[in-house]
């Protein structure tokens, strides 16, 4: 496993910072409101910001569909009795905020994003 400097680091976390950044931008114009409200009424749990990330990744992939209905994480389809094609590679990517807490000092809490792939539904099959 590869050990990356702090540098590499920061440089990654800036990186997804960015991609977040202009997902919030998008969400300010409303473009995808439509859509996110018909997902919610599926119950699916996600931030607008979230939606809109994944949202522009399956156009820019040319993928029809919508996130957390029409893309899951490979556990996710699993769940919901599909299983992903052999061979294939996660093309969308979601990011979420986790929170870590410093043990000694409790009100430093610093939050940074996780990456975490998703797969589309041409990219499964039922079980």
């Amino acid at each position: 496993m590869k050990k990356y400097t702090k540098k590499e680091k920061q440089a990654y976390y800036k990186g997804l910072r960015n991609r977040w950044s202009e997902a919030k931008k998008l969400a300010e114009k409303n473009e995808y409101l439509a859509s996110y409200e018909e997902a919610k009424k599926l119950e699916t749990e996600l931030s607008y910001t979230s939606f809109i990330l994944i949202k522009k990744q399956l156009i820019e992939n040319g993928l029809e569909g919508t996130p957390y209905i029409d893309t899951k994480t490979f556990k996710g389809w699993k769940e919901s009795g599909f299983q992903v094609k052999k061979g294939q590679k996660s093309i969308i990517k979601g990011i979420t905020w986790l929170a870590s807490a410093n043990d000694d000092d409790d009100d430093n809490v610093q939050v940074f994003p996780k990456v975490y792939s998703l797969f589309h539904t041409a990219q499964v099959e039922k079980i």
